[in-house]
């Protein structure tokens, strides 16, 4: 799969997720060229700080044929 696809299927994921969660604040992508997998970083202003990341796991659906790993962190970490 081309960048250019990943990043508009990204740029939907992402407004999405700041239509859902008033908390987000912006999103952080690791592109990853290695595997098709999008990782993204939710800021989120309503997330408890954990002191590390622990993505949870989007499976692929028709609109996005692409796992999806998320991880919330706070401002601060």
């Amino acid at each position: 799969m081309s960048t250019k696809p990943i990043e508009e299927i990204v740029r939907r994921l992402a407004r999405k997720h700041f239509e859902l969660e008033e908390g987000i604040e912006r999103f952080i992508w690791f592109e990853n060229r290695e595997k098709d997998e999008i990782h993204l970083i939710e800021i989120n202003h309503n997330t408890i700080p954990e002191g590390s990341v622990l993505p949870f796991y989007l499976k692929p659906t028709q609109e996005r044929p692409l796992p999806v790993l998320i991880g919330d962190i706070t401002p601060e970490e």
